[in-house]
């Protein structure tokens, strides 16, 4: 049985995030001046850059959703003894 090897979604997913908050933390460091928006800006650019790499990852994946055959539009298991 050969398992097929997913992209990384979770950890690309994750460094977007880590590169947003470090946008976050790096304009809250500076509050108190003039807050110069180069440096959040550069994380928000890499942040999306990594996303569209994790959706083009994802792009030519099936979806691995499964059918409702096991369950009825009430909820309950289709198999009722």
């Amino acid at each position: 049985m050969s398992a097929r090897k997913l992209p990384p979604v979770t950890e690309l997913g994750v460094a977007s995030m880590a590169l947003v908050v470090a946008g976050g933390i790096s304009i809250a460091a500076k509050l108190p001046n003039d807050v110069n928006l180069t440096v959040p800006i550069l994380f928000l650019a890499a942040s999306s850059l990594v996303m569209a790499a994790n959706v083009a990852a994802l792009a030519g994946r099936p979806a691995s959703i499964g059918t409702p055959s096991s369950t009825s539009r009430s909820g309950r298991s289709s198999r009722t003894p």
